[in-house]
């Protein structure tokens, strides 16, 4: 099946710097840790940090808002839950809740300025857990009114914020099938 281009006048997407600060914030404070806790990024459970790593420097993304045909949303509750405490940018230490409020903070203003879609990761089924009620309600009203379109690994029925979903399967290694040369 192929993939319906997106409306606009190109397929390139916009993220939000206030809430691309916000989550390279989490990013960091997650790469602080040790390196078994950074091979879960690799991994099913933590997805929405490998897709942050792989937008934040893809080709496709656009400085200009008004260039892009979606808009995408950062938002790495899971991977904050995960980093624990850790030393901020401005030397105070940081919990998850507090990035969190930081996040939620960032996350509507970065709504209010865009137009369009809006696509957000999220591959846990626990979302509602770890996103904390004010941030999850805020999503339910969001795609209540504007298309909101959740990246998950597997179709997600229970507690889905959003009936529109993109999935990518995560597998842990990928091994191309063998090719037949032809004659």
């Amino acid at each position: 099946m192929a993939c319906a281009a997106l409306a606009g006048s190109s397929q390139r997407f916009f993220v939000d710097p206030g809430l691309l600060a916000e989550a390279s914030i989490v990013r960091r404070c997650y790469a602080n840790h040790s390196t078994q806790l950074q091979a879960q990024a690799r991994s099913q459970y933590l997805f929405e940090l490998d897709v942050f790593d792989a937008l934040t420097e893809h080709p496709l993304r656009t400085l200009v808002r008004t260039d892009a045909s979606v808009s995408v949303l950062p938002i790495l509750a899971l991977t904050s839950e995960h980093a624990g405490s850790c030393i901020g940018v401005d030397g105070n230490t940081t919990w998850h809740h507090m990035r969190l409020n930081r996040l939620r903070r960032a996350l509507h203003m970065a709504i209010r300025r865009s137009k369009g879609p809006l696509l957000y990761t999220c591959t846990c089924v626990m979302q509602r857990a770890y996103y904390g009620a004010a941030l999850y309600r805020m999503l339910e009203r969001v795609a209540s009114r504007r298309k909101l379109v959740q990246l998950v690994k597997e179709p997600a029925t229970k507690n889905a914020v959003t009936p529109h979903q993109i999935v990518a399967p995560c597998a842990p290694h990928f091994t191309a099938p063998p090719c037949a040369i032809p004659n």
